[in-house]
């Protein structure tokens, strides 16, 4: 009879000395060609899209997410689509309602980013 339940296989983790992050940049450019700007224009754009994303969801790049997301409406200027980017700052607006309603102390840590938004629009 086993006591405390069925044991579960845990991976081991490794025993080796950590790499830094510089010798794991190192490794990376060894591992993966490195890429330049000519190589990256001569993706599609849904290929651009899919490595930018993808890249800045591994890293947890939240700030150039909320960068790229708040492009999207001059974006959609850009091509003519006028229409469509005032359903972009609805959906931003959207966005950030959520994040109040389920931390309503945010409001508050947001009140300096109100005060000096409406002092601009004066």
């Amino acid at each position: 009879m086993l006591l405390g339940g069925p044991t579960r296989n845990r991976r081991s983790q490794p025993s080796g000395p950590e790499v830094s992050t510089s010798s794991q940049e190192i490794l990376r450019g060894i591992l993966e060609p490195m890429i330049d700007r000519e190589d990256l224009e001569s993706l599609s754009s849904a290929q651009l899209h899919d490595r930018a994303i993808g890249s800045a969801k591994a890293g947890g790049d939240i700030d150039w997410l909320w960068h790229v997301l708040g492009s999207v409406p001059a974006a959609e200027g850009a091509i003519g689509d006028f229409e469509d980017s005032g359903v972009d700052v609805a959906a931003t607006v959207s966005a950030i309602n959520g994040y109040l309603r389920a931390d309503p102390d945010l409001a508050d840590a947001l009140r300096p980013q109100y005060v000096d938004y409406l002092l601009e629009q004066q």
